[in-house]
């Protein structure tokens, strides 16, 4: 069959899309059952999945190699332990998010650009409303190859995190959404982990808010802590889901 980066006809390996290291930090080491990947489609339940998400029809061996070494660094750089010193305090002292230093913008900036084009270009449903496009798709594919993560406009990258039990433990499939009327795509990780990534062609002002928590080349990026998840925008889908599964 034929890699989706090289092009080329050869044998086509299991890929993650999201990395196993995301999975892995959520799991209880005691706890042996499987995640729960929750949908936000209507009439699509929840799914059991064991390793993560993969797609086996879009690399080959070689080609899931360039991918590895982002989802590598981005597995060391996102999962690490904090300093008590890189926290972020609201003016009563109340934590409200960190700061990760001395971070590879080059690196980390191609692992989520990685992540957007795998989740384009593979069918599985999980990510069908990631549609970005063959001219947004070819431009990550050519800066994925050649090493650039591109400005910070390019593919503009806001990270946030739940830090409570349940929205640590929390996956929905992506989706796109609006924000100032610039087109973003929302993706889930896994282990908290939420990320925004503009897929517009229109730039944001440097003094927009979005821009500056956006990972920068000056090796720094701020992760807002986002509310708990019975607060959340989401939980009321998350019931609603959970409701749903009880009647199957």
């Amino acid at each position: 069959m034929e890699c989706k980066f090289c092009l080329k006809d050869k044998k086509l390996i299991d890929a993650h899309i999201i990395p196993r290291c995301f999975f892995e930090a959520m799991r209880d080491k005691k706890d042996n059952r499987p995640f729960q990947l929750l949908s936000n489609t209507k009439n699509e339940y929840s799914q059991k999945l064991w390793i993560g998400l993969y797609d086996k029809n879009i690399l080959c061996e070689d080609c899931e190699k360039v991918f590895q070494k982002y989802d590598d660094y981005a597995c060391k750089a996102l999962l690490s332990n904090i300093d008590e010193s890189d926290y972020i305090l609201d003016p009563n002292g109340n934590k409200i998010g960190y700061k990760l230093e001395n971070v590879d913008y080059k690196k980390l900036k191609l692992f989520f650009l990685s992540v957007l084009w795998r989740a384009s270009v593979s069918k599985r449903k999980e990510f069908k409303k990631v549609d970005i496009g063959r001219s947004f798709e070819d431009r990550l594919k050519a800066m994925v190859k050649n090493f650039d993560p591109g400005s910070t406009n390019d593919f503009l990258l806001v990270l946030r995190r739940f830090i409570d039990d349940l929205g640590k433990n929390f996956l929905m499939d992506p989706y796109k959404l609006r924000i100032d009327e610039i087109n973003f795509y929302r993706f889930y990780l896994g282990a908290g982990y939420e990320f925004h990534i503009k897929v517009d062609k229109r730039n944001l002002k440097k003094s927009d808010v979005l821009y500056l928590l956006a990972l920068r080349s000056e090796s720094l990026l701020y992760v807002p802590f986002r509310e708990n998840l019975l607060s959340s925008k989401e939980f009321p889908i998350l019931k609603d889901i959970l409701n749903k599964s009880k009647k199957r």
